[in-house]
């Protein structure tokens, strides 16, 4: 089924774009701007990112999961057509049924560079998460060498935060980040995330075998320098949080 574009009109003076879409404020307690503020701030003075640089003593860990299409259905496109012409071959994008295939995947990655990356087969639950732990954590904070005092960042998804997750987590002395609840913008996993998916759907797969190798061969082409950028920017961001109080940044 051909998708029929949004028409803009050229003398509005105005390029085309979609509104941002936020939380309404982060935090635990959303209606609570001092909450969102506090929070944020015990967060910064307890790990010293900002203050003293010593985050990158840290040795921060971050990972998180994310679904990939072969077709990349996820990513908007905009055209400039005349009126009367949406199903122009020209003005419309073909569609696959059911998308064509996806795979999700969990990485992991360090100031250092790209940790593991893992394709998850079925549905995604807190058992299952604890085995991608598992398998994947300490091999990769042993390939990109950290320091003992690494810390995990994930978000609180409740396969994450389930108490049999905790449970695993604390057995294993995985030492957790506490992390503020709708807070998806504050994770710079998100934004090697966007960086994959581009240059996947760059390649164009065909299929989900292919899909699948292309993720494996991106994310181990992912430059350190790049890891390192998002984890510097990482201090900056949260300041900017407690000073929009808990509210939209520009991050």
């Amino acid at each position: 089924m051909p998708i029929n574009l949004p028409r803009m009109s050229l003398d509005q003076g105005r390029k085309p774009e979609y509104p941002e879409e936020t939380p309404e404020a982060r935090g635990e307690h959303a209606n609570s701007t001092h909450t969102v503020e506090a929070g944020i701030e015990k967060k910064l003075t307890k790990h010293r990112w900002v203050s003293s640089g010593r985050w990158r003593l840290l040795g921060k860990y971050s990972k998180d999961e994310t679904n990939i299409e072969i077709f990349g259905r996820s990513v908007s496109h905009y055209i400039w057509r005349k009126s009367n012409t949406a199903f122009q071959k020209k003005n419309i994008i073909p569609t696959v049924k059911y998308g064509g295939g996806s795979v999700m995947v969990w990485g992991c990655f360090a100031a250092s560079g790209p940790g593991r990356l893992a394709v998850i087969n079925g549905t995604m639950n807190s058992a299952v998460y604890q085995k991608i732990l598992k398998e994947n954590v300490r091999p990769s904070v042993c390939d990109l060498k950290l320091k003992r005092t690494w810390v995990l960042q994930q978000d609180n998804d409740p396969k994450h935060t389930s108490k049999s997750t905790s449970e695993w987590l604390k057995k294993n002395k995985m030492k957790t980040l506490e992390w503020p609840s709708q807070s998806p913008g504050l994770n710079p996993m998100e934004m090697l995330w966007h960086d994959l998916k581009k240059v996947v759907h760059a390649r164009k797969p065909s299929n989900v075998a292919e899909l699948q190798q292309f993720c494996k061969d991106e994310w181990a082409k992912i430059p350190p320098q790049r890891c390192n950028r998002l984890i510097a920017s990482y201090g900056k961001c949260l300041i900017a949080v407690v000073a929009a109080k808990g509210g939209p940044t520009s991050y």
